[in-house]
């Protein structure tokens, strides 16, 4: 039998017994590498719909009956199967797929217990395997433009196997520590820092191997680049235990001690930045990427200020009665009332979404029962419903998606005064004075209106929310759904 391997690490590619194999349909190549990554039977209907839905049904079903023709013939035994109903890609080579192989080797054996302070050597030779698999991002330089469904999950799967990709990366380079080879520690953590640059643990661990390697100056710079970037990208100060940390190395002690609680700490994010010398009011510390291995820095980003706009006490903390006040602000400035049928969806709606958040919180924040969320258990709970999406993309398993888009058509009817399933500036104004943001949505709601019409679509507020949400793209119109993310003023 052909031994066969499809990579999707770059721009995706095919070998079989070593050799290339040119594909003439892209379509072709995105069905196998969309099969692959799934590891799962995908009905045929979900498969028409997913690449290509400005098609009636029988023509997305014919062109998908001709593109797996094509498939078929070109890939012998490829391992594609395909019935009246069902088409998977089932192999029993542990290396068919690159992502897949990659995952796998990152995944620890059961039974495989050791201390998190050693250096586990077969560990270690699986984190090395896995890191050369990563050649380049997923699907670097293909897109299929006509797909938006396929272009979200490419763009879910591959934000999140780059942070995959940065753990991996975090877990070597603190093993290379442990083993006394600073240099090569130091480029590991630097790639770590390349696609997590905020990341307050990283910037602790590059500093305090810059001091063991004799070079002070370096780490007390670092240090100075971090405060300056931090301050740049989220109006935030470092934590309270990093200020200390670079304070030691001021003075000539020790920077090896660990934080004080024990687990790496993050930035201070404000409601409104005090000016930089002086201490934050609160510590809601996001503690590294085990809660937000999802999230990348854009996304982490936009939910700080997502998050800082419902904090409106700013105590660091997200509470139901903040939820609870959008709505009451939205039954006093909308067109409905709390007698209204979708007042009580909404209600039922903010229920849902509070539950999981403070389900996520308390995972995060290890304290069940705790009646608030701190930012920490905010990032945790997006990076939870990211990685869902990214699994739940066509047919029956489209749970999440479609939960965010049912979302969205009751909040835009709690403003769509008239019913005609347009919101126009000033019904957006009223949405986000709802939520407690103090932008200026006037002007705002200029930047979203893209075609000029002077109003938006229930269909382009579903594209920017995924884009708010999920884009880690800066030139997303979306970004600015909930105001201006990178605004000084909350």
């Amino acid at each position: 039998m052909s031994h066969y391997r499809i990579f999707l690490f770059g721009y995706p590619r095919i070998e079989i017994d070593k050799e290339p194999i040119a594909l003439s349909r892209r379509k072709g190549l995105a069905l196998l590498a969309y099969l692959a990554v799934s590891g799962k039977k995908q009905s045929r209907e979900a498969l028409a719909t997913l690449f290509w839905p400005d098609y009636a049904p029988a023509a997305a079903l014919a062109h998908l009956r001709r593109t797996l023709y094509a498939l078929r013939t070109g890939l012998a035994d490829f391992g594609l199967a395909v019935d009246r109903f069902q088409v998977s890609l089932t192999t029993e080579q542990a290396d068919a797929c690159d992502v897949a192989q990659f995952r796998s080797l990152l995944l620890v054996p059961e039974g495989h217990t050791h201390s998190s302070e050693s250096v586990c050597p077969d560990c270690t030779a699986r984190q090395y395997a896995a890191l050369a698999l990563y050649r380049n991002d997923f699907l670097a330089g293909f897109s299929l433009p006509d797909c938006p469904e396929f272009d979200l999950w490419q763009s879910l799967n591959g934000d999140i196997l780059r942070q995959e990709w940065a753990s991996a990366m975090e877990q070597v380079a603190m093993a290379e520590s442990r083993l006394g080879d600073p240099a090569s520690a130091i480029e590991r953590w630097k790639g770590v820092l390349g696609v997590n640059p905020l990341y307050e643990e990283g910037i602790r661990q590059v500093m305090a191997l810059y001091v063991a390697n004799g070079q002070r100056s370096l780490a007390l710079r670092r240090y100075q680049d971090y405060v300056a970037d931090l301050h740049e990208e989220l109006a935030a100060l470092p934590s309270r235990q990093m200020i200390r940390f670079f304070e030691g190395i001021q003075t000539g002690h020790s920077p090896a001690a660990p934080p004080e609680n024990g687990h790496p700490t993050g930035p201070v994010i404000p409601v409104s930045a005090p000016p930089l010398p002086d201490p934050p009011p609160f510590s809601g510390e996001a503690t590294g990427p085990a809660a937000i291995s999802a999230l990348g820095l854009l996304q982490r980003q936009k939910q700080c200020h997502f998050f800082c706009i419902i904090d409106q006490d700013g105590d660091g903390k997200i509470q139901w009665s903040d939820f609870q006040r959008y709505l009451d602000r939205a039954a006093a400035i909308g067109p409905v009332s709390v007698e209204s049928s979708i007042y009580r969806q909404a209600l039922v709606d903010i229920q849902n979404w509070w539950a999981g958040i403070k389900s996520a919180g308390e995972r995060a924040q290890n304290n069940v029962g705790e009646l608030s969320v701190t930012l920490d258990g905010w990032l945790a709970f997006w990076s939870e419903v990211m990685q869902t999406t990214a699994q739940q993309t066509i047919g029956s398993e489209r749970a999440a998606i479609q939960s965010l888009d049912d979302s969205v058509r009751i909040h835009f009817q709690l403003f769509d005064g008239d019913r005609d399933g347009l919101l126009s500036a000033q019904e957006y104004a009223k949405w986000m004075t709802a939520w407690g943001g103090e932008m200026d949505a006037l002007s705002n709601f200029r930047r979203l209106d893209r075609d000029r019409d002077g109003y938006l679509t229930l269909d382009e507020i579903r594209g920017y929310l995924r884009q708010f949400h999920f884009s880690n793209d800066p030139d997303a119109v979306g970004n600015y759904l909930y105001g201006n993310p990178w605004s000084k003023e909350r």
